[in-house]
């Protein structure tokens, strides 16, 4: 061997090892989100939003050097779900909307939180008059045996957008009307089932704090799958 020339180890790249090699299926997963629980029962789509963190451009007299910024953007949650002939799942997300913006009367608002009280599920105790217009989501992604894998934990929801509904009748087939949903929310932690930061740590620096809707909580098989009362998860436990 030369001199200078360094002998490189074989396990100096070994992290590039995978303790499960199953890919990720697109099928697998489930929605929930505590205000509008019949539309995510017959969701067909979901997704983990991409984000973009922002640039700086450092000014040389040669050119622009570009930095990282400090500011991540974060895209929507876009949702399709098959709609039912009365419309019922559709209406969770068409009241929810003039809930916030109340274009006929401002007791519409009024009305919608009022009914919307007791799902409340913002993430602290804030005292924000506009609490109510939010909700709490998660998207869990199962694994290749059907069993919940991970979360993605959605803070502050709120929908901007819900399709157009088409109605036609010269088609050749029957295709039942799908429509898609755009939320907006203020932060996503993907977490493992218990919570935690999803990654190869095996140190938890802390538990991810949010509410969650017990009627739709397939992670624990045990649990109450039917009530309507919240599960409080608790920082510090």
């Amino acid at each position: 061997m030369a001199k200078g020339d360094r002998k490189v180890s074989p396990n100096v790249f070994n992290d590039n090892t995978l303790d499960n090699r199953n890919f990720l299926a697109p099928t697998g997963f489930v929605m929930q989100i505590a205000k509008c629980p019949k539309t995510t029962y017959f969701c067909t789509a979901a997704n983990i939003p991409a984000m973009t963190l922002g640039v700086a451009n450092q000014p040389t007299y040669l050119k622009n050097i570009p930095t990282p910024g400090d500011v991540i953007e974060f895209e929507d949650l876009v949702l399709k779900f098959k709609v039912d002939e009365d419309l019922e799942n559709y209406l969770e997300i068409y009241r929810w909307i003039r809930g916030i913006g109340f274009p006929k009367a401002l007791a519409e608002t009024y009305d919608w939180q009022t009914h919307h009280q007791k799902f409340d599920t913002i993430y602290d105790s804030s005292t924000n008059s506009q609490s109510n217009y939010y909700s709490t989501g998660a998207l869990i992604v199962l694994n290749s045996r059907n069993q919940p894998n991970f979360k993605v934990i959605f803070k502050d929801l709120w929908p901007y957008y819900l399709t157009t509904l088409q109605f036609q009748v010269d088609v050749d087939d029957i295709q039942y009307l799908e429509a898609e949903v755009r939320f907006k929310y203020t932060i996503n932690d993907i977490t493992d089932m218990a919570d935690f930061p999803l990654g190869p740590s095996k140190e938890k620096p802390h538990r991810v704090e949010y509410r969650e809707y017990a009627g739709y909580d397939i992670s624990k098989p045990g649990g109450d799958l039917t009530g309507g009362r919240f599960l409080e998860r608790d920082a510090n436990r």
